[in-house]
């Protein structure tokens, strides 16, 4: 995973495809340098568990209870909170950067594997890696996510391994994302049940520390997916390039490597979605970017990939389903955020020159 990140940083149609203006493209230079030899430390370390995380974020406070919703949604993520956390400590342009810069993979479970974090520090940048056994359709695999980040991850993960462990909650989260048997409607039902008992979660709300104004709007749509879509559209999933030519005023997407390619494949939905909020102000923007969700299916017979919004008239929610294999399975990796309805048009557009 720290090859391939590397190869994304030196390369160039990488660095254009994800938008990245003159400082951010001379910040991911510079770690690229950086990133030449070999690291100064590799270490690893236990994976963090999510309530000691957060009493360590809050200076030893308790960490609030946990509705299942806010634990499923949270846990996962610990180690990617951490590194934004590290990398915002160097301001707004490495935080920026090191957000372009993340990777990610499914691999058969290794013999005798528990989770971990593994921390590869290059002096004034680093790449860390979470490690997680998950089921998945009833198969245990391991799932790595690598972010670049700042090298005061470590310390963090130190911190939060010092704390006591007396009090711990053991974790037991619910097994989202596991149908059997799913037609791709109710897949995508799934992931829509599941994002709207997050907009209700005031746990949730909470531990996102959101702004009173961000958290209205989350409240606003919920109040307005709380009814039926007034409108459900399915799209076959576009090519890249496509995608890129509409989000960039038809402009011919670069030559891509294949890296490149595999990086921005599986997130045609997201982009679509980031883009289309553009048409809201900064607060709804911000919580737009929560209002994630995500999930792994039993393949449907005949299922082809896909792309589902439903349209709720104030806001509406797209989702991503792509058939994956993940050691040696066919699987259906679905992602779905909250976005504004303008995605419609777009996904509209790029059918029609299809």
């Amino acid at each position: 995973m720290l090859e391939q990140i590397r190869a994304l940083m030196g390369d160039e149609t990488f660095v254009t495809a994800s938008g990245a203006n003159g400082e951010v493209a001379a910040q991911i230079a510079a770690w690229e340098e950086a990133m030449d030899g070999q690291p100064l430390y590799t270490r690893v370390y236990d994976y963090p568990q999510l309530d000691r995380t957060l009493a360590y974020m809050n200076d030893g406070a308790e960490a609030p209870e946990l509705s299942d919703a806010a634990r499923a949604y949270f846990q996962p993520l610990t180690v990617q909170i951490l590194c934004s956390q590290a990398s915002a400590q160097r301001g707004a342009l490495y935080l920026a950067a090191s957000n372009v810069l993340r990777a990610g993979g499914y691999y058969a479970l290794p013999e005798g594997f528990e989770d971990c974090v593994v921390v590869y520090d290059f002096g004034d940048v680093a790449f860390a890696v979470s490690m997680r056994r998950e089921t998945v359709v009833d198969q245990e695999i391991m799932i790595a996510q690598g972010c670049v980040c700042a090298p005061e991850v470590r310390e963090m993960l130190e911190g939060i391994a010092a704390l006591e462990e007396s009090g711990e909650r053991a974790l037991d989260l619910p097994e989202y994302g596991n149908l059997y048997n799913a037609e791709p409607a109710a897949i995508g039902e799934d992931l829509l049940e599941r994002m709207k008992s997050l907009e209700r979660d005031e746990t949730f709300i909470a531990l996102a520390a959101l702004p009173g104004e961000i958290s209205g709007y989350i409240a606003d749509w919920a109040e307005a997916m709380e009814f039926q879509p007034l409108d459900t559209s399915v799209y076959a999933y576009p090519e890249f390039e496509d995608v890129f030519a509409c989000l960039n005023g038809g402009a011919q997407l670069p030559e891509l490597s294949d890296r490149t390619r595999a990086y921005f494949a599986p997130q045609a939905a997201l982009l679509l979605g980031a883009h289309a909020n553009a048409q809201f102000n900064g607060a709804a923007q911000a919580a737009a970017s929560v209002l994630r969700v995500s999930g792994y299916y039993a393949l449907p017979e005949g299922f082809r990939d896909c792309i589902v919004v439903y349209d709720f008239g104030a806001v509406a929610f797209i989702e991503s389903m792509r058939r994956e294999t993940v050691a040696g399975q066919e699987i259906v990796v679905a992602q779905g955020c909250v976005c504004a309805r303008e995605v419609r048009e777009m996904l509209e557009g790029i059918a029609g020159q299809a």
